[in-house]
């Protein structure tokens, strides 16, 4: 028997983490690298928008999914395959975010701790999609 309140407290988990991350990409780091001569230039900028809309993404698959897993059996089908899709787009998403962000603190003057806050994003973002993979298993198993 599938514990569906452990479910549903690891698929919200994963989403909140996802849509905060995401509210920081919209806000901090795509301002703030558009706003950096130095990013504008080696075209950080460009690739910040690319990296914000991966991440807005995963938290749509992310929010669908937990309007899917409560319509049933059919329902729960579907939430699987977007809870999947959601955590590829995260381990992408951080896989290429993290080497910019290894990047950026090297190079760019004044953005350590902006650098840094993309490492701690990286680090939530991962947590997020081991999360939405555990609920797609155990919804696979119920």
């Amino acid at each position: 028997m599938v514990n569906e309140r452990e479910i549903r407290r690891k698929l919200h988990i994963a989403t909140g983490l996802v849509i905060g991350v995401t509210i920081l990409w919209a806000f901090l780091f795509v301002p703030r690298l558009g706003a950096h001569p130095q990013a504008i230039k080696d075209g950080a900028a460009n690739s910040a928008w690319m990296f914000y809309k991966m991440q807005l993404a995963a938290a749509i698959f992310l929010l669908a999914s937990i309007i899917l897993s409560r319509l049933g059996r059919l329902g729960g089908k579907i939430c699987i395959g977007l809870l999947y899709v959601a955590a590829m787009l995260v381990f992408l998403h951080d896989f290429m975010v993290f080497n910019g962000a290894v990047f950026y603190l090297q190079t760019y003057e004044g953005f350590r701790t902006v650098a840094i806050l993309i490492l701690v994003c990286v680090g939530a973002n991962l947590v997020a999609g081991i999360l939405a993979i555990m609920a797609g298993n155990r919804l696979g198993r119920g």
